[in-house]
Formats: C-alpha cells, sequence, structure tokens
C-alpha cells in the first residue's frame, strides 16, 4: 500500500475547529467537553476544560487530558455522557 500525505494548512487542528466554535455559540473553556486517544486531538483537547483521554490514548495525549475513560472499544464515551445524562436528570428533575 502506498503512503498517505495529509496536506492542510499549518493552523488547522481539531483545537482550532473548537475555538471557532466556542466563539460562535459563546461557549466557554469551562463549558466544553473533548475526547481524544491520538496526538491529533491535543490541541483539542486544551481547549476543553472536561478533557478526556481514552484508555488506548498515546501516552502524550494521556498526559495532557484531564480525566481518562474507557477504550473506544469499550464505549468510553458513551460511557461518560450516560453519567453526564443521569446526574443532569437528577438536577433538571429537583
Amino acid at each position: 500500500m502506498p503512503p498517505t500525505v495529509d496536506i492542510s494548512e499549518n493552523i488547522a487542528n481539531k483545537g482550532t475547529a473548537i475555538k471557532h466554535i466556542q466563539k460562535k455559540y459563546n461557549i466557554s473553556k469551562e463549558e466544553t467537553m473533548a475526547f481524544g486517544d491520538y496526538n491529533n486531538d491535543l490541541e483539542m483537547l486544551e481547549n476543553a476544560y472536561f478533557s478526556f483521554a481514552m484508555e488506548n490514548a498515546h501516552p502524550l495525549v494521556k498526559s495532557v487530558a484531564r480525566f481518562k475513560t474507557k477504550s473506544n472499544n469499550d464505549l468510553g464515551v458513551e460511557l461518560v455522557l450516560e453519567e453526564l445524562l443521569k446526574k443532569n436528570k437528577l438536577v433538571i428533575n429537583s
């Protein structure tokens, strides 16, 4: 299989995308949640207070993220979101 090459602008990354969304919708870093497993997620995780590294994440990702969750294969994202929804339901119903 021939090697692949990604071509993009230097500022094009997931962190820049998150910043644009935050600015457009007036969302703070403290209101942002992100999940990552590889180095292309670093800038995104740095722009989210609720930054989660997957269990199978690269060591650098684990060092940047504030929180950890299970691997993608073990539904780590879904588990965190389900817990968040459960907690919010308790707040809403109170």
